[in-house]
């Protein structure tokens, strides 16, 4: 018999501490975690959370079509004011993977200055951000069909450096706006803010190139 659904902070926070005490990966200690609290895997707890979550008021299939469309423009402008600074981050990045080289058999010289880098933090939030915009295999459109991304925040970085490449993994937490016009005296669900997360684990190249192992999404509840 499965266990009452638990909050994603403490299932994240078990998690934790099974990685440090095993020496596990992000992916591995959710997956252990999730067993541990009743739970076929990670997947089965996050499909289980999103079927207790709100659902939006439903649309016919004409205002589901105008909506994407409109979705679509304002993700592509969004994603287009994003290249610019993107860009400007990738020059800081090959200093600072530069001096990593010098440090690479020291993990915890790497985290140090992988922690002390804006840059860093701010090229992954913005990959992160682009790829929700553009919606590219990450699941939003079937948690919030009607919204859109707005911020991305992450959290509990871990790095090391190895051959030339960084291997970054942490959490996220990921806040979507509803995209379109609306009343504002109607408070319905539909329109508000939705608040989601998930766990990474990714790799930067010396072209600065990011390539996900691992990827989860959920809806906070």
């Amino acid at each position: 018999m499965k266990k009452p659904l638990v909050s994603p902070s403490f299932l994240k926070q078990k998690a934790r501490q099974l990685k440090k005490e095993k020496s596990l990966s992000q992916h591995q200690a959710l997956e252990e975690a999730s067993k541990m609290l009743g739970f076929s895997n990670y997947r089965n707890y996050l499909n289980l959370l999103e079927s207790n979550a709100p659902k939006p008021k439903p649309a016919t299939e004409e205002q589901i079509e105008a909506l994407r469309l409109d979705k679509e423009d304002i993700a592509l402008k969004r994603a287009h004011s994003l290249i610019a600074e993107t860009e400007k981050s990738k020059t800081q990045l090959h200093e600072l993977l530069e001096n990593l080289k010098a440090v690479e058999n020291s993990e915890a010289d790497v985290q140090a200055i992988c922690e002390k880098s804006p840059a860093l933090n701010r090229y992954l939030e913005l990959n992160f951000f682009s790829d929700f915009l553009r919606d590219e295999e990450c699941e939003i459109e079937d948690f919030a069909p009607y919204h859109i991304a707005k911020l991305v925040t992450l959290k509990n970085l871990a790095f090391r450096f190895e051959d030339d490449v960084l291997f970054v993994e942490g959490d996220y937490d990921l806040t979507l706006e509803f995209a379109f016009d609306f009343d504002k005296d109607d408070k319905s669900d539909t329109f508000k803010d939705q608040e989601m997360f998930g766990s990474f684990e990714l790799t930067i190249d010396k072209n600065l190139e990011i390539n996900f192992e691992n990827q989860d999404i959920g809806h906070h509840w």
